[in-house]
Parts: C-alpha cells; sequence; structure tokens
C-alpha cells in the first residue's frame, strides 16, 4: 500500500468503524469479512464472545485471527472490538519504503495463525513493535502476541465498496524468536481465484503462492506489475525489477488489497522463481503491436494480446495514410484522435538540422506509404515521435511503424494547416532502400493549395527550374514557377539566377506550401546564366532557350542591368480604364528613349492605389531597339497588334475617387519587388498622392501627373513629357519625348 494516502485517511478522513473498545456492546460481523462489501447492521453475538469491548482487569479479550477475518467462525468478534490474538507467527514485516524515504511507514506487520490456510492471516497497521531480547526489530517467523482494534479500511477515492481487514492503534511484542522461515505459503492452484472477490476474500492478509504464471507488463510508475492470469505483484514490501517478459514459476507473497484492486506482495527476491523469459508480442520495437502477426506465438495477435494493451498501436483506429490526407475518404479520421497506421512505411526524411535555436526545431520525421493507391495522399510528418531504430540511429529507407495522435497543426494567425502525427512512435521494423521522388510538373503545382494540398508530406521533385528570389534571414528561396524552398532540413547555397537541374524534398506547408531538400544531392545545380561572363557571350549557358538579357536569370548581371549606358525605356501611353470590360482590353506603350537596344524580359510593369504590386506582371522577352516603341498588354491592344500579350492580373487600377493611382515600369524580378523601389518611370493619374507612391527620382510627389480619365481614354505622353487625357488613343505612336 502506498501509505502516504493510509495517513491522511486514518487523521480521520474515511474508514469504517464501529464503536471503539468500552463504548458498549460489541458487534458481530456479519458481512463476509467486509472486503466485498459494505458492513451489514450489527447482530449480537449468539455465544457471547467478544460482547464486551474489554476483558476483566482491563485486559482485551482473547481471539483467533479465524475470528477476526472468518464470518462463519464460532466466535467472529465485530468492527470496533478491541481484540488480542496470543501466540501467532509473524508473516512478513513491512522495513521497505516504496514511496522514498519519509513518505510512508515501513512498521506494519502481518501475523497467521500457525495453522494456516483460508482467514489464517490478518494485516496490522503500524503498531508499537516489542522485539526479542537481543533484537532491534521483528522478523519472519517470531512468535507474538498482538493487540488492536479491528477495522475495515479504504481509501476515500476507493468507491468498489470493498475494504481491507487491519488491526489499528496496536502492539506487537514478540514472545519467541523464530528461525527466520515464517509459516508455510497457501498454494493458491488456480491463480484467478484471486481477483474475483468470492474466493479471494477468505486469502486476505495470508501469504500464498501460485505457479506458472506471466507478466503482461512492465512495473507501472507505483511498481506494480500485471500478471496474465492472477492478481498484480506490488512493491509495498519488496521492488521486484520486473519486466513484462517476466515468467513466474513460483510466485509468493502477501495477499492484500487496496485502491480497489487486489495485489500480492512479494517479501523478498526470494518469494519469485524466475522462469526462462516469455516472448512479447513487441519485444523486437513497438511495430510488433502493428505488424499483422502472432510475434511471440501466444494465438494473440496485436491488440487481442495483453502485451500490445497499453501501447500508442493500440489506442486508436488503425487506418491508412491515405485515409488520414484524403478528407473524401470514408474512414478518414477526426482530428485529435489516436490513430495507428498501416504499414511497413518508409522513412523519407529525418529532421536533424536546427536552422533556428529552440524546441521542437529538429526531431521530425516524415513517412511515406509505398503501397498508396495515389501518389498523393501518400506520405505524413510524425512531429518529434519518440524514435525505435533499427540501428544506431533511424535511417532514410527505414521500414516502420507508425502511431500518435493525427492533429491538423497551424501556427497561430495561419490560414491553413499541416496534417501530422503528434505524440507518436515511429518503430523500426527492418532497413530498406530508400523511395525515389515523385516527378511533379508543372512545378506551379506546388505552389498552390488547389494542386499542392494533394503532395503534403510526400517526396518529390521538380526539373529545371531557376532561382528567381534568393535566401533571406530564414533561409526559405523561391524558383520558378513560385514553388518556395525552406531550410527546415538541410540549407542549400544558391544565388539569384541558378539554374537548378533538380530540387527533391518532401512537401510542407507553413503559411504557404514549400519544398523541403534533405541533403545536397536533393539540390543540383546546373549550368547557369547570371554572371556577368555568362550574360554578355551570346550563349544560351543553361539551356532554358533564353540567351543574355533575355533571360530572367541575368536581370542582375552588369551586361543587362537596368543602368546600361545608351538605355533608356519610359512609358508613352496608357489605358487602364477601357470601354466595356477592362479584362484583355487594357494596355501600355514604351519607347526605348535611349541609343541601345533594351530587352524587357527583366522589367516589371505594375499599378495600384497605395502600390505598384496592386497588380505587377514580368514583361516578356522581346528586344526594343533604340527608338522603338511597343504596344504590351491586350490581347486587344485598341486595334493594334500587340507587341507582345500580357493579360494582367488583377488588370490595371482604374483610379480612387479622392486620391492617385500609378503605373510604374520597375527593373528587376516581379517577385522582388517592393514598395521602396524605385521605378524606372511611373505616371501617376488622379489627384493627391495620399498612396505614397513613388516616382522617377523616388520622391513621393504630393499630386498626380494628370486627372483621372474616362473610360476608353488613355493617358498619354506628350513631346514635352507633360501627360494628358486622349479621348481617342494612339496606340502604336509613341511620343518623341526623350528626357
Amino acid at each position: 500500500m502506498r501509505h502516504h494516502f493510509f495517513l491522511v485517511a486514518l487523521s480521520g478522513l474515511s474508514f469504517t468503524t464501529a464503536a471503539c473498545a468500552g463504548s458498549g456492546p460489541v458487534p458481530i460481523r456479519t458481512d463476509g469479512g467486509s472486503d466485498a462489501s459494505a458492513p451489514d447492521a450489527p447482530t449480537p453475538d449468539a455465544s457471547g464472545a467478544g460482547d464486551t469491548g474489554t476483558a476483566d482487569a482491563g485486559t482485551a479479550p482473547v481471539v483467533t485471527v479465524f475470528q477476526i477475518q472468518d464470518p462463519d467462525a464460532v466466535g467472529h468478534v465485530l468492527l470496533g472490538a478491541r481484540v488480542r490474538v496470543v501466540g501467532a507467527q509473524i508473516a512478513a514485516v513491512d522495513a521497505f519504503e516504496e514511496n522514498g524515504a519519509g513518505m510512508g511507514n515501513v512498521s506494519d506487520v502481518w501475523i497467521a495463525d500457525p495453522a494456516g490456510g483460508p482467514f489464517s492471516g490478518v494485516h496490522v497497521y503500524m503498531p508499537a513493535h516489542t522485539t526479542c531480547a537481543g533484537r532491534t526489530s521483528l522478523a519472519i517467523g517470531d512468535t507474538v502476541d498482538v493487540e488492536g482494534t479491528i477495522q475495515e479500511f479504504a481509501v476515500p477515492s476507493d468507491g468498489s465498496g470493498r475494504t481491507v481487514t487491519q488491526l489499528i492503534g496496536g502492539t506487537v511484542s514478540c514472545t519467541a524468536a523464530g528461525t527466520g522461515t515464517g509459516p508455510s505459503a497457501s498454494r493458491i492452484a488456480d491463480p484467478a481465484t484471486l481477483t474475483a472477490d468470492a474466493t479471494a476474500e477468505a486469502w486476505e492478509g495470508v501469504l500464498v503462492e501460485i505457479s506458472d504464471v506471466e507478466a503482461t507488463a512492465d512495473p507501472d510508475r507505483f511498481g506494480t506489475e500485471a500478471l496474465r492470469i492472477g492478481p498484480p505483484i506490488d512493491d509495498d514490501l519488496y521492488a521486484h525489477p520486473g519486466s513484462r517478459r517476466d515468467r513466474f514459476t513460483t510466485l509468493r507473497g502477501m495477499f492484500h488489497y487496496q485502491f480497489g484492486r487486489w495485489e500480492m506482495l512479494p517479501r523478498a527476491a526470494t518469494d519469485i522463481v524466475l522462469g526462462a523469459p516469455r516472448a512479447v508480442e513487441n519485444e523486437s520495437g513497438a511495430w510488433g503491436c502493428g505488424d499483422g502477426e502472432d510475434s511471440d506465438g501466444d494465438s494473440a495477435i496485436d491488440c487481442a494480446d495483453a502485451d500490445c494493451a497499453g501501447t500508442l498501436f493500440c489506442r486508436g483506429d488503425t487506418v491508412t495514410v491515405e485515409d488520414v490526407q484524403d478528407t473524401t475518404h470514408a474512414t478518414h479520421p477526426a482530428a485529435d484522435t489516436f490513430v495507428a497506421l498501416v504499414g511497413p512505411l518508409v522513412v523519407t526524411s529525418i529532421d536533424t538540422f536546427a536552422e533556428m535555436a529552440g524546441p521542437g526545431y529538429t526531431g521530425t520525421v516524415v513517412v511515406q506509404d509505398p503501397s498508396a493507391t495515389d501518389p498523393r495522399y501518400s506520405g505524413i510528418h510524425v512531429f518529434v515521435p519518440t524514435i525505435e531504430p533499427c540501428g544506431a540511429a533511424l535511417a532514410l529507407g527505414d521500414r516502420v511503424y507508425v502511431a500518435g495522435r493525427y492533429e491538423e497543426y497551424a501556427e497561430p494567425g495561419d490560414t491553413g494547416t499541416l496534417t501530422e502525427i503528434t505524440g507518436g512512435i515511429v518503430s523500426c521494423r527492418m532497413p530498406g532502400a530508400p523511395l525515389t521522388p515523385t516527378a511533379v510538373a508543372p512545378p506551379s503545382d506546388l505552389a498552390t493549395a488547389a494542386t499542392a494540398e494533394a503532395w503534403e508530406g510526400v517526396l518529390v521533385e521538380i526539373a529545371d527550374v531557376d532561382v528567381t528570389m534568393p535566401a533571406g534571414m530564414y533561409g526559405r528561396f523561391q524558383v520558378a514557377g513560385g514553388v518556395y524552398v525552406d531550410d527546415d532540413v538541410y540549407r542549400a547555397t544558391v544565388t539569384l539566377g541558378d539554374h537548378l537541374a533538380r530540387v527533391a524534398g518532401v512537401v510542407t506547408y507553413l503559411f504557404e506550401y514549400q519544398l523541403e531538400p534533405r541533403m545536397a544531392a536533393d539540390v543540383v545545380v546546373g549550368p547557369s546564366e547570371h554572371d556577368d561572363a555568362s550574360c554578355g557571350n551570346g550563349v544560351d549557358d543553361d539551356g532554358d532557350g533564353a540567351i543574355d538579357c533575355s533571360d530572367l536569370d541575368c536581370c542582375a548581371s552588369a551586361p543587362c542591368g537596368g543602368a546600361v549606358a545608351g538605355r533608356r525605356l519610359i512609358l508613352s501611353e496608357v489605358v487602364y480604364d477601357a470601354t466595356g470590360a477592362d479584362d484583355t482590353h487594357e494596355w501600355v506603350e514604351l519607347r526605348n528613349a535611349g541609343t541601345s537596344t533594351v530587352p524587357l524580359a527583366c522589367y516589371t510593369l505594375g499599378s495600384g492605389p497605395t502600390s505598384y504590386r496592386y497588380s505587377i506582371a514580368q514583361l516578356p522577352p522581346i528586344m526594343v531597339p533604340a527608338g522603338g516603341c511597343v504596344l504590351i498588354g491586350g490581347p486587344d491592344c485598341g486595334g493594334m497588334p500587340c507587341g507582345a500579350d500580357l493579360d494582367f492580373t488583377p488588370d490595371l487600377h482604374n483610379g480612387t475617387a479622392g486620391s492617385a493611382s500609378g503605373v510604374a515600369l520597375l527593373y528587376g524580378l516581379a517577385s522582388a519587388v517592393t514598395d521602396a523601389t524605385v521605378p524606372v518611370d511611373a505616371v501617376l493619374y488622379g489627384t493627391a498622392n495620399g498612396g505614397m507612391l513613388r516616382d522617377a527620382t523616388g520622391a513621393i510627389p504630393a499630386s498626380a501627373d494628370v486627372a483621372d480619365v474616362a473610360a476608353g481614354h488613355s493617358i498619354a505622353r506628350a513631346a514635352d513629357g507633360t501627360w494628358t487625357d486622349l479621348a481617342t488613343p494612339t496606340p502604336g505612336t509613341c511620343t518623341t519625348f526623350t528626357p
């Protein structure tokens, strides 16, 4: 028993007792020992034995252990009686504090009638000890006289109605030192006898012995070890260093009741004789409870085997990875429920790279089902699980079983979620070959929720993409197609314009979908065209079909930079509000006012009332000769052929009443434009510049260059550089203005 609870109870919180000695007639107990039911109403003892609380001369009446424990014994005494037992043997002495020093008591004893058998033992709670001459403590086998008050005890939280018979508030006096052997244990042929109230009650307080029983679990945090058949073992008198593999050839101990259960209390290592360890369903790893096999040959498979009862594999439903990832499946589980995943699964990613400081940034494992019917929905993240590796550590390709709680995780403020298993286990069954990534084309399928969600958790690869945004402070960069590549597991070193022959990794989600490479081999940098030499040699170095300044990779190079001498691209005329629907009818006229050919590929056109990023688009890779005029937009450019079709998305801003909007020509990639980017050229239309838009000098003018115009009109640049309202647009007729 955990005596710190008993001490609280004995201070007056909960125990069942009749009148104390000397308070009147002592009733006979008729409740069959009171351990399996509440005490019955008092009934006088027909024999008269024990009718008073005290014997003559103030000495308690002498009774036997049988008269205390057996309700059918002649002279059976009831609760509250003060009694003496003479010539009993010590069966056990509590000298072990299982709760830690000072946490309970170690003075309890169990006494036995030398006749043995049912009802022959009783628990004596915290008595005063008088030892035999020359001894410092009582010992098993000592002959003793015991005095105490009978009570039936249960902790306050025990609602079963059962109690344990005890003698309390008494003394144990040694009359003859024993040999240390003590009473013989009563052999119980069927251990199940000790688990049913009707048959267990007679053995309460008796030293019993059972044979050929097996443990079903490791000892719990209270030192209790469950048996397949029979009562559990507890550590009240001795802490057995048990294991679920224990097979007991012989098991002896005091039979006791506490905390709602019958249990055996071995007194020392000599009370336990172990046989050969038994096979356990999951002894080769917790996966043994999820493999569909009878691993230990006991005819019970996985969760039908008691060995598996405490594992995560048997806590929830068994489902496939597809069931979890594809919400249309009939067997899709509810979020925040425990699941065991059908396996074995293949490890595709292991996070050992701490990209940031703090807990939770390493330890995540990603697994994939190689037998999934749809390669999408076949992978899932397992967030910081307990790992049972095949060897020294888990490795890519290991075949594993997974169980835990299914969760849809979102950071605060995020609008999407990442499907993952949390608080779980990844248990390795065997090593295996790593999976080959699934090719995804076009790469843009990994950039938007509509197409990327199905690939979440799956090992994929994309090919022949250029770096369009370099890594920032969080180690994340972007490639063509709008795909973000993150450094959660591995940090690749790339620069703007690098051509990547291959990017492989697991698709994940955190505020947006992104790809997580796992190693250097997942990011293969191919021949590129972004340095000064390759951007001016007239060769398609990276094989993407664009040469030198027609290649977006070269936008940051000296040969293609916006400030190259002789290049001066300006806005000439704009239709931002077409007659009828704007879509496909808006256009912008550009003029090369310089002396050198200008490649448009590295220019961006933006518009908006408070930011030029409201409507932003990369211009097509065409060349505008010196003095050349080109129409961009449409494809309907006011009846004139467009030099390049570009359907602005969203449409150019139509203007805002009482404020200004603008159209700007900017140098660089659309993805790199910010509100601080200084335009190459810009025009504001409307009234006051409340949106703080910049002009070509970087300044923020107070008001617009031209008033807002009616639908179907254009704003056009005059020869002196000012802007005017044209009721009839003149597409293809550029201004002669030269800055």
